[in-house]
């Protein structure tokens, strides 16, 4: 394949998934954790977004003061706010075929690329505003030098100086976007100590490099030490097969789609078996460290998964697969390499690695139908592609202002700014003036009605359930005129009975 060729199939993957992460940015609403993300970095100074608004969260402040920046450079609708992380997807892109070219050719590149362009999780994470898919490209390019770092280390070269200054920004910029990514670069750390203790290379310039990471990080390490030990509430217990499903979770939840890519690694593996067996393995490939790239690839996946799971069984539990995005990169390039590998000529492999992108793509529009409408909304609806509507369910009280005046706003979610964010966007002097839908809000609420003694009374909630026992209260001492279900949000309108 010529540099040309490759240059401009890598120019087409990068418009398509261009195209698939800024279609439809700002269409649908903001939901629970990207109205958290707004809330967080909404403060008047940057100070106060590290010191008040992270404090609420189980983050370092990175993504925060980046929002706080995009918020007041562009605006603070859904499209300014999730720009941030659908450019960070599309650098991912690019990212993920360097570093695959790196470590085998530019074929493995391209085929990484074009999957990291039509999946599923990249491409949600790239219209989240949430820190997500700035993790993956942070955890891409910190690990691109640092395969560099390890192969000049085992051939034993010192690593250049543009790499080791290169990748200290990169690794302190890791480091503050997610503590996963602290995690990575701690493990990059300690096996790049390994390898220049192994061939005594150059200690002092990897000892040094990571100093200098250490040093620009430890302003952070006080609110660090404030989150450990704290527990996720939405991290769930694990189960045994935990692995297993991560490898279904990088390939869009599918099973199907998992199982292909498995007998492709097994594949892969065979090859590499058999390759071995009559000397041939490794052959014109270069090794990282010491190790093939395979290897590597595999630890990537097996170590930072397995250290993370042992601690949610110890201690606190801290495994999620949105966290492990730091090792979803090592999933598609060994897809990609189990392609090159496989016992095909180059058209035979173009065509299985087209076929399955294609198939990918489809499975993402009309699989997941990602940028259809949401579903049918149903209590207790799962999340997928569709975000719960926070605007839609606030947008329905705003535009009955004027038929129901003197109305009392109650809410129920985690905060209760996160509904003020839409009554703003829409010029509405409405607020929730109370929070409440829990068995022991009861008495407290009606106080609040009967303190404010308004006509109508508006109760709207999202990304949280109502107790039978609050909507009995309610219906005992008013009148319902309406009930309106959004996909997993709600409001329902009462009418105070005269007396």
């Amino acid at each position: 394949m010529t540099d040309r060729t490759s240059r401009t199939l890598l120019a087409l993957i990068l418009l398509l998934g261009a195209a698939l992460r800024l279609y439809g940015l700002g269409k649908q609403s903001l939901w629970l954790d990207e109205l958290a993300s707004w809330q967080q970095s909404s403060y008047s100074t940057v100070a106060e977004v590290i010191t008040k608004g992270v404090g609420t969260d189980f983050h370092p402040p990175g993504y925060q003061v980046l929002l706080f920046g995009v918020e007041r450079g562009l605006g603070t609708t859904e499209f300014d706010l999730r720009l941030p992380s659908a450019l960070f997807g599309i650098a991912s892109i690019a990212l993920v075929f360097f570093l695959a070219r790196y470590l085998y050719s530019d074929r493995e590149g391209l085929i990484s690329a074009a999957f990291v362009s039509v999946l599923f999780y990249p491409l949600l994470f790239s219209q989240t505003a949430r820190s997500y898919s700035m993790l993956m490209a942070s955890s891409l390019a910190a690990t691109l030098l640092w395969t560099m770092m390890l192969r000049h280390m085992g051939i034993g070269r010192p690593p250049p100086r543009k790499v080791l200054i290169g990748y200290i920004p990169l690794a302190v910029i890791c480091s503050y976007t997610h503590y996963f990514g602290t995690y990575l670069v701690l493990l990059q750390a300690a096996s790049a100590l390994l390898v220049a203790c192994r061939f005594r290379t150059a200690i002092w310039k990897i000892g040094c490099t990571y100093a200098a990471v250490l040093a620009l990080y430890s302003p952070w390490i006080p609110g660090m030490l404030g989150h450990v030990g704290k527990h996720s509430p939405w991290i769930r217990p694990l189960a045994t097969d935990a692995f297993l499903s991560f490898i279904y979770y990088g390939f869009n939840s599918a099973p199907k789609l998992g199982w292909v890519a498995i007998l492709l690694y097994v594949s892969l593996f065979a090859t590499t078996l058999i390759d071995r067996r009559r000397g041939r393995a490794g052959v014109g490939v270069r090794r990282i460290g010491g190790i093939a790239p395979g290897l590597l690839l595999v630890l990537w996946l097996v170590i930072p998964f397995g250290g993370a799971y042992l601690k949610s069984i110890l201690s606190v539990p801290v495994l999620s697969f949105r966290n492990m995005v730091i090792s979803l990169p090592a999933l598609y390039i060994l897809l990609a390499r189990s392609i090159t590998r496989l016992p095909l000529r180059g058209i035979g492999q173009a065509v299985v690695a087209g076929g399955l992108v294609c198939v990918l793509l489809w499975h993402l529009i009309f699989g997941i139908d990602f940028y259809g409408p949401p579903p049918r909304p149903v209590e207790g609806e799962r999340a997928g592609a569709f975000k719960q509507q926070f605007r839609e369910a606030v947008w329905y009280i705003t535009d009955r202002e004027e038929e129901y005046p003197d109305s009392f706003v109650i809410g129920l979610t985690a905060y209760r700014a996160l509904f003020d964010y839409y009554f703003e966007r829409a010029d509405s002097p409405l607020r929730v003036e109370a929070m409440g839908g829990h068995k022991g809000d009861i008495e407290r609420i009606r106080g609040k009605i009967e303190e404010r003694a308004p006509r109508y009374v508006w109760h709207i909630a999202a990304h949280a359930r109502l107790a039978p026992e609050f909507l009995e209260a309610m219906a005992a001492d008013m009148h319902e005129v309406e009930h309106k279900l959004f996909y997993r949000a709600e409001v329902r309108l009462y009418e105070r009975r005269s007396d």
